[in-house]
């Protein structure tokens, strides 16, 4: 499960702020391995803090028009609503971070 994965979720966070120094100094190959491993990361290991964390991280440092971390994280945010809707580290980032609340409703729409 992915809440009560031993990494403590310190992975995620680490991928999304490598794939932000990857897009900042413009090393597409290290952007391309942060990705890899968020997807991976973010599909089984995490909890609800490092997905709050990662999620503010991905949505402050990487441009709006790079949407790669961006879908990825509004996905499992989405997909993980009933888990995570009632923790305020992740109503705050939802709340507050530009165009996450966007990207869900987006989801949503699609259903």
């Amino acid at each position: 499960d992915a809440e009560t994965d031993g990494t403590n979720g310190t992975d995620l966070v680490l991928h999304a702020q490598l794939y932000a120094l990857g897009d900042k100094y413009d090393i597409p190959s290290l952007k391309q391995k942060a990705l890899l491993g968020f997807r991976s990361d973010i599909a089984k290991r995490w909890n609800i803090l490092s997905l709050a964390r990662a999620t503010r991280d991905v949505f402050t440092t990487t441009p709006d028009s790079d949407r790669k971390l961006r879908d990825v994280t509004a996905e499992t945010l989405y997909a993980h609503a009933s888990d995570v809707a009632d923790d305020p580290g992740i109503e705050a980032v939802i709340v507050n971070l530009d165009g996450l609340a966007y990207r869900l409703w987006k989801l949503k729409s699609r259903e």
